[in-house]
């Protein structure tokens, strides 16, 4: 590859990601990125730093989630920034450098030009990570530290070296202290220090060099969120707030298996029938490809960019295959035994960028073997390269379709037209309630929506009875206006459902389930303060 073309192609890359980051910044535009109950927690954990009192939370003390996210976020608000701006910028700049970075490793993958390309386009237009950039959550920057890992992981594998193992410690030590699910690097980094000679060829003779890598990189990765844990212990007697629920699993292993088969087969295909039918169609499309490209093909022997042998091309290709293929069991395990959330395109983001790489590098291997002429590529190696680019059509238009609906209504969660025109919301920043506490059935929405943070159960010294906030339709903020549904549903049947975030709801949320079930409601004298259009105020008196 000539000077010129290397910069061109540096050039188009960087352009690529900045279009990504100004595509999550246009999404967020109205009324900033998308705040659920998580996100409102680390808001609530950003302003308590940035005014001295600790990790605290708005319901108490912060121990469910590592440390790095708010703190970002309060250090921008301790410089005078806002903690909601600083959360947008850093998710869509996030989102923008991961595509870069995948870029960069793509080239260093995949041999063929065209399946860079194509590699590079369809990380940029992915609805998982434009998702993750549009929402303050924190699988954005976890997904850049993903990337980087896998990229210090290729390095190490082509050549290990003090400098190797720093990054990956660095790059593995802060994704544990943005999620817990960071402690998965760790594991994949110790299998690659211990793997190499294997993985690469080389000699798996002892020695001591080795074996002080393997202990630098397990010490460096794991200590920050070893002393994050204590902390914890400490603070709540628990190291993440939460009772281990192995004894009663809440999913099977079937139902974690069928989850995760649903969100990677809707990377591929419209959600179209059952996730059984989409999965024979993806593994027989697969297996179509692949026995006609044997039947017909041979190996075809393209020119290799000098600076980049097939050394480095097959370490880069098994740091991704090593990291996904650690990923979806890890993520399948936790759901089952640990009772956690089952498989989502939130928590499969993370190793979306580098399942496309995996995808370009296997397309491109297989353009390969498909009958070549004397001249150049044949007929069917460049309906191949057509009908691979055709695809990138289905990302690339869910995708546009979720920019221009959350720059219609807002970013998501609380940040909709739906939350921020609440007139409960309205009345309650008019009205300031601090003379008993306020409860609430939405906790979250009433912290964001008024700063106002009810104290749970807990009663306020001297006082008789508290305040209840029942919001009718709590989850209005899943609920988009059906013209927005009809505009894009033509994509894919049900795609409202997980592209445009809809579920249906009821109506109305009773304002029975916000009263303590432990007292019966007839043993308090309940007043209302303020029938709303949206919800109800209510004076409880013991």
């Amino acid at each position: 590859m000539n000077t010129r073309l290397l910069h061109a192609s540096t050039l188009a890359v960087v352009a690529l990601g900045a279009g990504c980051t100004a595509a999550a910044l246009v999404a967020t535009a109205r009324y900033g990125p998308g705040y659920a109950s998580d996100a409102v927690t680390y808001l609530s954990v950003a302003r308590s730093l940035a005014a001295g009192e600790g990790f605290q939370a708005h319901w108490g003390p912060y121990v469910q989630w590592p440390p790095l996210f708010p703190s970002l976020m309060a250090a921008a608000e301790a410089l005078g920034a806002s903690a909601m701006a600083a959360a947008r910028w850093l998710n869509a700049l996030c989102y923008g450098a991961a595509v870069v970075v995948t870029a960069a490793l793509m080239r260093r993958a995949v041999p063929s030009r065209r399946f860079v390309v194509w590699g590079a386009l369809a990380a940029a237009g992915s609805l998982p990570l434009l998702q993750m950039a549009v929402k303050a959550e924190t699988e954005a920057l976890f997904t850049l530290l993903v990337v980087l890992f896998a990229g210090a992981t290729a390095r190490y594998l082509r050549r290990p070296s003090w400098n190797t193992v720093a990054a990956m410690a660095l790059a593995a030590a802060a994704a544990c202290l943005q999620r817990y699910a960071g402690v998965w690097l760790v594991g994949s980094g110790i299998g690659a220090v211990v793997l190499r000679p294997l993985l690469m060829r080389g000699s798996p003779r002892f020695s001591w060099k080795k074996r002080l890598l393997q202990a630098a990189f397990a010490a460096g990765a794991s200590l920050p969120l070893g002393g994050w844990l204590v902390r914890n212990w400490v603070v709540t007697g628990a190291f993440t707030g939460r009772a281990a629920s192995s004894a009663h699993p809440e999913h099977h292993l079937s139902q974690s298996v069928a989850a995760l088969a649903d969100v990677l087969t809707g990377w591929v295909v419209p959600p179209l029938g059952p996730v059984w039918a989409r999965g024979l169609l993806v593994l027989g499309a697969l297996s179509l490809a692949a026995a006609a490209a044997c039947w017909y093909g041979r190996c075809v022997s393209l020119p290799e960019a000098p600076e980049d042998p097939p050394s480095g091309r097959r370490s880069v290709r098994w740091a991704a295959a090593g990291l996904v293929g650690a990923y979806l069991p890890f993520i399948v395990l936790a759901a089952t035994v640990e009772a956690s959330s089952l498989p989502s395109r939130r928590l499969l983001a993370p190793v979306f960028p580098l399942v496309v790489l995996l995808a370009a590098a296997g397309l491109d291997a297989l353009a390969r073997r498909l009958p070549s002429a004397a001249s150049g590529p044949s007929w069917a190696q460049r309906a191949f390269v057509v009908l691979c680019f055709a695809w990138l059509c289905y990302p690339l238009a869910l995708s546009g379709a979720y920019v221009a609906v959350r720059a219609d209504i807002g970013g998501g969660g609380y940040n909709t037209d739906a939350w921020q025109t609440s007139e409960t919301a309205r009345w309650l920043r008019a009205h300031a309630l601090d003379d008993a506490p306020v409860r609430s059935n939405e906790r979250s929405a009433l912290y964001f929506l008024t700063k106002a943070a009810p104290p749970g159960r807990e009663a306020r010294a001297g006082a008789d009875g508290y305040y209840l906030v029942c919001f009718d339709n709590p989850k209005r903020a899943r609920l988009h206006p059906r013209r927005l549904i009809e505009q894009w549903a033509w994509l894919a049947p049900g795609v409202e459902a997980e592209a445009l975030d809809v579920s249906p709801v009821p109506d109305r949320w009773p304002a029975q389930r916000c009263f303590d079930s432990s007292l019966s409601r007839a043993s308090r004298r309940v007043t209302e303060v303020a029938a709303l259009a949206d919800g109800t105020v209510y004076r409880v008196a013991y």
